[in-house]
């Protein structure tokens, strides 16, 4: 016994270990085929299958032999012939391959070797496969490893028989009568079956002869494949079947009938034995009349003198007196005609039965078996505190009626939750009343809803007792008493219902046919119609389950979330334990036909919490109902969905199957999530319904997995045109909203499929419907596409499969067919092959696929309501990346920058063609790229982002042109001036030698003198007055250019003089920055008829166009200002074009109005009249900054000190350090001010929350600032002028940044001006290091020196001119002195940066909010009805634009025509509404088609809101009477809900996106 454990590899689950974690999985065999390699194989094999109904699986056996017996060799080798004598004498030596393989295992000893190791749960379901394949299940077991007789009482309870037997009526006409019942409870007679000795009969075969005529084995025998003498497992076991009539004229028996078999001698089991006499109604004993002295003639007179009929059937006798006895009859069974004999059995078992009325059902046996000290396996104590859970649970419903029972116990399911889902289903539809606004209506519904959820809420709590029974049994405890906890309540909830639901399906049935009667005679219906509805009502309060319970909990936890955490939290968990754990969870309730969203969301929660967010492949059915939908998936899966005729499955099950760890690799994902559907075309909906209905749940079925089956039975041409052409709607649907399921034809009941050209034409017929039916449905959808292959990837030829019936012969006596299972398998790893290549969702996408997919179904039009929330997470990421790449680029854009601009600055880089702007950033630009590509081909969700790849590539390589273009332009306005003032520069060097020789020769003369201070101060004045005079002689004056005449010129040019005259008259161009009305600037375009009126909206157009105008010129000028360049009259042609392209711009977006010349005008004029002044200022500051005589004044007192030390005999190495440091300074200084811009920018960026993230991001940090400011101005600039508020909103969190880091910030520069230290004492030491000790050329120690600062910072051999032709005299001594030197500078720079720092950063190049303000800015494309701004983070994304915060539409001033009353509604609930809009044109749109009113709405993204958005609800109820008075208009009816937002709701709301 030990051995056949070890052999079949099941020690270690013995005993009553192995479960069905272990077994219902994806293992190898699910994904290729194989045959066992081993005996240790062969459970598996065995069990693999019988999970997919395959009645063979008795018929796998593994041999070891190295050879198999071939009949045919050696046939006609004549080398071989042998003597006849020999050939055929017994007593040679046999051929090993024709002995016993007496090492073989039999097939049985598998499975009871595996019972043994089973433990209740698995061996319950394992007999439900065996009983599905109509083989006899064990009953009593005895176990050969402890010595107990078992009796397996479990396994029979969801066993279920259903018949039909004669039935005769008072008119004597026979009639048939459909029965149904579980084994356990319902009584039969028995039929048992025993042998005394060894008999050359086989009782088994006997049994199965008159149960089906031999077609099937039901009771395995010694002639089955694979029996062998070798079977050890089986002794002494008792097996069970039932012979169950179909109601048809070759039935064999007229009734249910339990045929008993027992194992082995009967003699040597005396317990079975004595059991088998007492639960027998009929006994059949096999015995040989050779045998008769050997058997115990006590025991066969106990048979004789039973009351109970005896057949004895002898297997040695021809002929035999058959005595008189009435009840004990002798047959014969040798050389018997096997259909006589069959025959003569029938009549006499159903002779007996007539006259024994006795019948036991399987729990009566239990009770037997118990009495003879049987071990019933419901004995157990996890079983028994199980049972009395759930009998204690279920009594109370038993007091009541069944149609009272979900009113009583089950509140929330009922009338208030399928109100709620009708008032849901409004909220997407919404219908404009008569009185009532959009907004009113939607609040008026969203009201409705919440007092439902209040009365269901009051009836939930406290909990009543069923459902707290229900609860706590399922909280605490073991996990196997839970897991026999729900199968008890199972069993027990379907005994309570099945006699009263079989009754009323059956009187359903006869109804339904009287009605299609009457419909045939044209007669009148409606009577009957009525009570057909009432009684489908009944049917529907009778169907219970233990999906009813789970429904509740969820009712309870929607109800409930708002005010009960701790329970609500304790529901999910619950339902996710009993998901984990196997059974199927509602998605859809069938009963309602919607969805419970926030508990499905709350479960897969929990479930992804405690698996971890594993990858699941999505596998879904769709079909008509009652086409073995479910029946297809437990095959596949080993499921146990429940199926019956008709309406099987309501709503929507899914059911986790867990991949087995060795084959993760191979398939890429964790689980198969199997999703089971109820059937399309409802026979209790009507027509309308029905077809809206199956629409919606194709659409879910085919849209929530990756991959759908498609079931078709049969060969009816309606039924398969209906499935088709809701299939391939679906699937279009599904590829416009950019989801790609694949699906899989599955063509169940073809007949006979052997033939391949039958195949191919079906498959070619089946392509020709599937494109027709593409066509027909694009026309609806209005697409263009004219093929199924082009909808989905989609092989005719991989892609449909064609089954064989499900039942070899016909039901209910016939078994499974292998050919179906067969079908099966091949389904199952194509399916597993497909899922192999697809992107398997995480469990939190299929989270967010389940709620965008209802919330879309919601809305009449799909495809404009879906909202697809893994590909808008998805992209916010690759926006959030974007803002990361574009960041590095745009930094290592100014670092290049600043390089090259010290370059300029120190003269080594003289002309643009030395700037190789785009070499200096392909380098980092290419890296970016290379980060790019490894983020699109290898984020998880690679297979959604690569969409956008190539936009935003596109996007990236004109960024680093635009950047490539703007530093060039800026270092070119640099070159240009450097190269403007060469002339001068080399007049300043030639006047500083000239200083620096005049003092020198100077120095020389009085050197003797011994003058003291203030004579040579005064020989020194004398000496500068008279070079001063003369230079001024040389030099000529300066003529200011007059640029208010160039304005004057330039304008005259491009804009009329009357125009210009006018506006200079009345000083129009002076306001233009306060105009509040702007009809004067603009002429309004015509709508058919009608001419449009300027509303707020226009003249907020205007504003903001006049804001952005000049926002630009002044950005020019300062960038101008930075570059310190001279004036230039072309300065004002770039202005007077940038104001006539912006205009320009404008013209082309807008269609309402057109802007007038006299516009143009005044923004030049007050352009012009602005900048003249800041052009006068920069010829000033540039011409002060070149002239000679002002740049050496300023360095008079470093020539006087040279001047004096020269006079006292001293060298001028001092003066020279401290004249280099002194320019050290000043450079190190800007220095410090470019890397801590760069620095503190990048800080700014990535530690600011509103900063660090997309442009939605941003948005929504803005909002919240405006909340929490509480100002009504601020908000109305925020809602007039979005980049106004948005560049102002920038620069005072940088404001506010360089306030509260003040302490940081001066570190920082410290920290840089000690970096700069350091590279000038080492650029001092490399420079001086091989110079020559003493009287070295000053300006070759520059050059050296500048080449080692290698321009990182300004510093040139010309910021010391005069002393380039001097000499170092003491090395040593010059390097001491700058050392010194400039340990006392940075000392000095240090300090200085203690106080100014915060609020002082107008030594920045540029400010770091103006480099955000850049980095930050996305698209600015309004919304066409509120005006809020696109939240893309990408200036010209790619796509439609969207915002997550629509707004009433009062907020930007909108009245009712004719009226002085705001319009509250907001365009987000309007778009679900049948309300209409008023296009460019003048035409009436839907606003559900509100794409269709032109360009301005094509581009937009505008879906229905499904979450309360507070923000501008509060912001209307907060700010009321401003609105009134700012905009003049009246609010009428606001809402009520509205007014009960507070500013912390939103607040709240706010910071949780």
């Amino acid at each position: 016994l030990n051995q056949r454990k070890l052999q079949l590899g099941l020690e270690k689950h013995y005993p009553k270990k192995l479960s069905l974690s272990d077994i219902l999985i994806i293992d190898k065999l699910s994904i290729k085929e194989s045959q066992p390699s081993s005996e240790q194989e062969l459970p598996l094999f065995f069990l693999h299958k019988l999970f997919i109904t395959d009645y063979r699986a008795k018929e796998i056996f593994f041999s070891n032999k190295g050879k198999e017996v071939n009949p045919s060799i050696n046939l006609n080798n004549e080398a071989h012939t042998e003597n006849i004598d020999s050939f055929f004498d017994e007593n040679s030596t046999a051929d090993e391959n024709m002995s016993d393989d007496t090492s073989s295992i039999h097939f049985m000893d598998i499975q009871m070797a595996i019972y043994h190791c089973a433990d209740m749960l698995f061996w319950q379901y394992l007999t439900s496969k065996l009983s599905f394949c109509q083989y006899a299940l064990p009953l009593v077991i005895p176990n050969p490893f402890t010595g107990e007789t078992e009796f397996p009482l479990w396994s029979f309870r969801p066993i279920k028989k259903s018949w039909k037997c004669v039935e005769i009526s008072c008119d004597k006409k026979d009639s048939y009568k459909c029965k149904s019942g579980n084994v356990c409870r319902t009584p039969v007679p028995v039929v048992s079956f025993m042998r005394f000795g060894r008999c050359s009969s086989s009782k088994s075969q006997i049994l199965n002869g008159l149960m089906n005529n031999q077609k099937h084995n039901i009771f395995y025998h010694r002639d089955c494949k694979g029996s062998t003498s070798n079977l050890i497992l089986m002794n002494g076991v008792i097996e069970i079947s039932w012979y169950c009539p179909g109601g048809k004229d070759d039935d064999l028996f007229s009734d249910c009938v339990a045929f008993m078999n027992l194992r082995g001698d009967a003699r040597e089991h005396d317990k079975q034995l004595e059991f088998l006499l007492e639960v027998s109604t009929v006994i059949v004993l096999v015995l040989t009349d050779s045998n008769r002295n050997e058997i115990d003639n006590a025991l066969l007179k106990r048979f004789l003198l039973s009351p109970k009929p005896v057949m004895y059937l002898y297997s040695d006798k021809i002929n035999i007196s058959k005595g008189n006895h009435e009840t004990k009859v002798k047959i014969p069974l040798k050389q018997r005609n096997q259909a006589e004999l069959l025959e003569e059995l029938r009549e006499t078992i159903q002779l007996f039965l007539k006259k024994s009325k006795m019948s036991i059902s399987i729990e009566e046996c239990a009770n037997v078996a118990r009495k003879y000290h049987f071990k019933v396996d419901e004995d157990n104590e996890a079983c028994k505190e199980a049972r009395t859970m759930a009998d204690t649970l279920v009594r109370p419903l038993k007091e009541k009626a069944l149609t009272e029972i979900k009113d009583e116990y089950f509140p929330l399911q009922g009338k208030l939750w399928h109100e709620w889902c009708k008032k849901n289903k409004e909220l997407s539809r919404l219908q404009s009343q008569e009185n009532q606004k959009i907004e009113q209506t939607k609040a008026k519904i969203e009201t409705e809803k919440e007092n439902i959820r209040k009365d269901q809420r009051n009836k939930a709590v406290p909990l009543n007792c069923v459902i707290k029974s229900f609860l706590s049994n399922l909280k605490t405890g073991p996990r196997q008493r839970k897991l026999l906890f729900l199968k008890w309540l199972g069993i027990f909830l379907d005994d309570l219902t099945l006699v009263k639901l079989t009754n009323l399906e059956r009187e359903h049935s006869e109804k339904w046919r009287k009605l299609q009667e009457l419909k045939n005679k044209h007669m009148n219906c409606k009577p009957l119609e009525n009570e057909l509805e009432i009684l489908s009502t009944k049917i529907m309060a009778s169907s219970f389950g233990l999906e009813h319970f789970l429904r509740e909990a969820g009712q309870i936890y929607e109800a409930c979330q708002p005010v009960q955490n701790e329970l609500c939290t304790s529901l999910s968990e619950l339902a996710a334990d009993i998901m984990i754990s196997g059974y199927p969870i509602e998605l859809v309730d069938g009963d309602a036909a919607h969805a419970a969203v926030t508990w499905v969301s709350s479960v897969l929660e929990k479930v992804k919490q405690k698996l971890g967010d594993k990858r699941i492949f999505v596998l879904s059915v769709l079909g008509i109902q009652s086409t073995g939908k479910s029946t297809l998936l437990n095959a596949m899966f080993g499921l146990q969905f429940a199926v019956s005729a008709g309406r099987c499955t309501r709503g929507a099950f899914m059911q986790l199957i867990k991949v087995k760890e060795e084959e993760l690799q191979e398939l890429n994902f964790d689980y198969v999530l199997v999703v089971d559907t109820e059937g399309l075309r409802a026979l209790d909906l009507g027509s309308k319904s029905t077809l809206n209905h199956d629409n919606e749940l194709a659409t879910f079925v085919i849209g929530i997995g990756n991959l759908t089956i498609i079931n078709i039975f049969g060969e009816n041409p309606s039924d398969m045109q209906d499935i088709l052409q809701i299939s391939v709607q679906a699937f279009l649907r599904m590829n416009k909203v950019k989801l790609s399921p694949s699906c899989i034809f599955v063509h169940q009941n073809v007949g006979e499929i052997t033939a391949g050209e039958k195949n191919l034409e079906g498959k070619r017929r089946l392509e020709e419907r599937l494109d027709v039916m593409t066509q027909n449905a694009a026309k609806q959808e209005v697409c263009n596409v004219t093929r199924f292959k082009d909808v989905i990837k989609f092989d005719i030829n991989k892609h449909v499969h064609y089954f064989t019936h499900l039942w070899e012969g016909n039901p209910p006596m016939a078994p499974s067919n292998p050919s179906y299972s067969e079908n099966v398998l091949k389904l199952k790893r194509e399916i597993l092959s497909v899922a192999a290549h697809e992107k398997a969702l995480a469990i939190s996408e299929f989270k967010a696929r389940f709620n965008d997919l209802w919330t879309a179904l919601l809305d009449e039009d799909f495809v404009f309501s879906f909202k697809n929330t893994i590909e808008i997470a998805a992209y916010r990421a690759v926006e959030e990346m974007y803002g990361d790449w574009s960041w590095e680029l745009r930094s290592h854009m100014l670092e290049t920058e600043n390089q090259l601009r010290n370059m300029i600055e120190n003269k080594t880089l003289e002309n643009m063609e030395s700037l190789c702007l785009e070499e200096k950033i392909q380098e980092k630009y290419e890296e970016l790229r290379k980060q790019m590509e490894h983020y699109f081909s290898n984020d998880k969700d690679k297979d959604i982002v690569i969409q956008w790849k190539a936009r935003i590539e596109i996007n990236f390589k004109n960024l680093k042109m635009d950047l490539i273009k703007t530093s060039e332009r800026k270092l070119s306005d640099l070159l240009k001036m450097k190269q403007s003032v060469r002339k001068l520069d080399e007049e300043k060097q030639k006047y500083e030698d000239e200083l620096m020789k005049k003092s020198q020769e100077l120095a020389k003369q009085l050197k003797d003198k011994a003058l003291e201070g203030k004579e040579l101060k005064e020989a020194f004045e004398k000496m500068w007055s008279e070079w001063e005079m003369r230079v001024r002689k040389d030099t000529p004056p300066h003529v200011p250019p007059n640029i208010e005449a160039d304005s004057e010129k330039i304008l005259s040019e491009y804009f009329d003089s009357k125009l210009i005259l006018y506006s200079k008259k009345d000083k129009s161009y002076t306001k233009i920055l306060d105009v509040n009305d702007y009809s004067r600037y603009i002429n309004m375009k015509r709508a058919l008829l009608l001419r449009y009126g300027i509303s707020h909206e226009d003249q907020q157009f205007m504003k903001n166009l006049t804001y952005e105008i000049i926002t630009k010129i002044n950005n020019y000028v300062k960038e101008k200002e930075t570059a310190k360049v001279d004036y230039n009259k072309n300065y004002i042609h770039e202005i007077i074009k940038m104001i006539m392209d912006n205009v320009k711009s404008c013209e082309i977006k807008q269609e309402r109005f057109e802007i007038k010349k006299e516009y143009q005008t005044d923004v030049a004029l007050f352009s012009c009249a602005k900048t003249t002044p800041k052009f006068q200022e920069m010829n000033h500051n540039f011409q002060k900054a070149n002239d000679p005589l002002e740049r050496l004044g300023g360095l008079k007192m470093e020539y006087f000190k040279c001047f004096e030390v020269t006079c006292k005999g001293t060298t001028t190495d001092v003066v020279l350090a401290e004249t280099v440091v002194k320019r050290l300074k000043a450079a190190i200084q800007q220095a410090v001010y470019d890397k801590c811009l760069l620095t503190t920018t990048d800080i700014i960026k990535y530690n600011n929350s509103a900063f660090n993230g997309n442009r939605s991001n941003l948005e929504n940090h803005i909002l919240l600032s405006l909340v929490e400011k509480n100002d009504f101005n601020e908000f109305m600039q925020y809602i007039e002028s979005p980049k106004l508020h948005f560049a102002k909103f920038i620069e005072t969190h940088v404001d506010a940044y360089f306030l509260d880091k003040n302490e940081e910030i001066r570190n920082m520069c410290k920290e840089f001006v000690e970096l700069f230290k350091k590279i000038v004492e080492s650029a001092m030491i490399n420079s001086t290091a091989n110079l020559e000790s003493d009287n070295a050329k000053v300006e070759i120690w520059l050059d050296r020196f500048c080449k080692e600062l290698n321009g990182q910072i300004v510093f040139s051999k010309y910021n010391v001119g005069g002393f380039n032709n001097q000499n170092i005299n003491n090395t040593s001594f010059f390097k001491t002195s700058i050392t010194a030197f400039l340990e006392e500078a940075t000392n000095e720079l240090k300090s200085s940066f203690n106080n100014t720092i915060s609020r002082n950063r107008t030594e920045y190049r540029r400010q770091p909010h103006e480099i955000l303000i850049e980095q930050l800015d996305g698209c600015w494309e309004q919304c066409p009805f509120c005006l809020a701004i696109c939240e893309a983070t990408i200036p010209n994304h790619e796509g439609d634009h969207s915002v997550r915060f629509h707004r009433p539409r009062a907020v930007m001033g909108d009245k009712w025509d004719k009226t002085d009353k705001f319009v509250i509604d907001i365009c987000s609930s309007l778009v679900e509404s049948d309300c209409l809009y008023v296009n460019s044109e003048g035409k009436w749109i839907p606003f559900r088609k509100y794409r269709s009113g032109g360009p301005k709405y094509e581009k937009w993204s505008i879906t229905p809101e499904k979450e309360l958005q507070p923000i501008w609800k509060w912001f209307v109820c907060q700010f009321k009477s401003q609105l009134e008075k700012y905009y003049k208009l009246k609010f009428k009816d606001i809402p009520e809900p509205w007014e009960k937002i507070t500013k912390q709701v939103v607040i709240e709301f706010l910071k949780s996106k």
